[in-house]
């Protein structure tokens, strides 16, 4: 923005606006038709998510998923409680990861 905007201002339209009735209406049925087209978009089905990944990608996926839990299970056979178990842990470990790497400042560090 150059300084001559700044020295000599363009006068800037009100923005305050007096509707009548009719726009008024006019504008809520507008809203509505948008709200149906998003209503729509919403319905429209998921895609499966073996459409969403190729067959390559999902093989990538399944083999580290074998060797997760290959590593973290004794037995070859596994239920999807033992799948839901391992992911808690998971989730546990990672926290507790992220917690060990804060450091936490005292506030007396900045005032004497």
């Amino acid at each position: 923005m150059s300084i001559a905007n700044f020295v000599n201002p363009v006068k800037e339209e009100a923005t305050d606006r007096f509707f009548t009735d009719e726009e008024l209406v006019s504008l809520a049925q507008g809203n509505l038709e948008e709200d149906e087209d998003q209503e729509e978009a919403e319905e429209a089905p998921a895609l499966p998510i073996t459409e969403v990944f190729s067959k390559m990608e999902q093989l990538k996926f399944l083999s580290i998923v074998t060797a997760i839990l290959e590593e973290r299970l004794s037995t070859q056979t596994f239920t999807l409680l033992d799948l839901k178990r391992i992911q808690s842990t998971l989730r546990t470990e990672l926290q507790q990861e992220k917690e060990a790497c804060q450091e936490q400042n005292l506030i007396t560090n900045y005032f004497s």
